[in-house]
């Protein structure tokens, strides 16, 4: 597995390019996000970066990237469980 950090400026611009039609990703986990659709997920995101005054730079992506030999293996609950691992060292 590669993690790959990107730090950006928007939510708009981090979820347009995670959620497009064109790329074949798929959201696994959304603890905390109303996910109806786009607006909804960058306003949950908006809304999230009030509650925490400390915070200066909100916008970040972390992309977990796994090896193609182990696409057979990978089910989205193990790949949840790995981000949230990972995620949880992170903090």
């Amino acid at each position: 597995m590669m993690a790959k950090i990107v730090k950006g400026k928007s939510f708009k611009g981090v979820i347009n390019y995670i959620m497009d039609k064109e790329k074949s990703t798929q959201v696994i986990d959304a603890d905390g996000l109303r996910m109806k659709n786009k607006s909804s997920i960058i306003q949950s995101f908006v809304i999230q970066t009030t509650l925490n005054s400390r915070v200066s730079k909100s916008v970040c992506h972390i992309s977990l990237d796994f090896s193609a030999q182990d696409k057979g293996k990978l089910s989205n609950a193990l790949m949840r469980k790995i981000a949230r691992g990972y995620m949880e060292k992170w903090e």
